[in-house]
């Protein structure tokens, strides 16, 4: 026999149903179910919520496979289909997350260079040899032979630079608390020149990595990541970069002492000490 009662002071449905078994000796046992008034409301809550965030997580895994494409394969050789596909996703549910293929561009390149920076500062930040840990981390062999978890800028600087504006904001605003985390440490008389420096020390990481990757020539590949490590460790004949975080003394002592007291500002002696070198 059931019963079934509502409870006006809280709005709960009581079932209760006696129940007795078949065991000889077995009492009686009363099963009491209770109902959430809102049981159906607070179930499609939760279903919202469950959806939510699977949909985050869907953007995320999105967002990650289109990092790592784009540089393996380059922005236009890889479309939208083949990408969800890859994230395991349906080609459907991609204009569900983002508005267009560019936007996803713009996002995911925006955030490659973002954990790049990340990364590489997180590693500097710990060297008692900031530049030259840099320069050990890029200028290899894995970081060439491996574009997928690359600098962005190395694997798709030219194609960005073809993109909308929308993406190539996006890049610029990320890469840019780079450049002036190297600017604090590379080494000048003022702070315009150490910013020039640190654009000069970056763009010659990134070029070196595009030349490295673009001949089929071995050797000619190892010679330009060695080249640029050669002349960032200071052991270059040539060059301003073996100066950018190495003392310039010895540079100076090149000049002569008259030349050396007509210069008043030290922007004008680290310009003379650029030419000079």
């Amino acid at each position: 026999m059931s019963t079934l009662s509502q409870n006006f002071d809280t709005g709960q449905q009581i079932s209760a149903m006696n129940v007795t078994p078949q065991a000889p000796h077995a009492t009686k046992m009363m099963i009491v179910i209770k109902y959430h008034p809102n049981f159906n409301q607070l179930q499609g809550r939760s279903s919202m919520r469950v959806s939510r965030i699977q949909a985050a997580q869907n953007r995320e895994r999105i967002l990650d496979v289109a990092t790592k494409l784009f540089r393996e394969h380059g922005i236009d050789g890889i479309g939208v289909a083949d990408l969800m596909k890859s994230a395991g996703l349906t080609h459907g549910g991609f204009y569900g997350h983002f508005k267009s293929k560019e936007d996803l561009v713009a996002q995911a390149c925006g955030r490659a260079v973002a954990r790049m920076r990340d990364n590489w500062i997180r590693t500097m930040d710990h060297s008692s040899a900031p530049l030259e840990t840099l320069a050990n981390e890029y200028l290899t062999a894995k970081h060439r032979d491996n574009a997928g978890r690359g600098c962005p800028i190395a694997a798709l600087g030219s194609e960005i630079a073809r993109q909308g504006s929308v993406a190539r904001h996006a890049v610029t605003e990320e890469l840019k608390p780079f450049i002036n985390y190297l600017s604090e440490i590379v080494q000048g008389r003022s702070a315009s020149l150490r910013r020039e420096r640190a654009i000069a020390l970056y763009a010659s990481l990134v070029g070196a990595v595009v030349i490295a990757r673009v001949v089929d020539d071995l050797e000619f590949s190892n010679e330009a990541l060695h080249a640029v490590a050669n002349a960032i460790h200071g052991r270059g004949r040539n060059g301003t970069l073996r100066h950018l975080g190495s003392p310039r003394q010895a540079v100076r002592k090149k000049l002569s002492p008259a030349l050396f007291a007509k210069q008043k500002s030290s922007s004008r002696i680290d310009a003379l000490i650029l030419r000079k070198e």
